[in-house]
């Protein structure tokens, strides 16, 4: 079990090591939720109903995108508000 959790610790400090060297050469993640959908940035999976964010902004990552040296490697996958559910009468 202390073996186990020291090994876990290991691995974790050598993953955080890790991102910092990637983003130290430049690497950078798109922050996404709450955002505003570019489509230079994003790409959408799904649209969703949602009563607390506004119409077009971003609810949920599905997958996370990234930069290097402020050039697009990846957009992130993510789903975008519709805003308010319409009432049916």
């Amino acid at each position: 079990s202390k073996d186990k959790e020291a090994f876990l610790k290991g691995l974790e400090m050598l993953q955080r090591e890790f991102h910092r060297i990637l983003e130290a050469n430049g690497l950078k993640r798109i922050k996404s939720v709450g955002e505003k959908f570019d489509p230079n940035f994003f790409q959408a999976e799904e649209e969703v109903f949602d009563d607390k964010i506004s119409k077009g902004s971003i609810v949920e990552e599905i997958r996370s995108g990234y930069t290097l040296n402020d050039r697009l490697l990846r957009p992130a996958l993510v789903k975008v508000s519709k805003g308010k559910k319409k009432e049916e009468v």
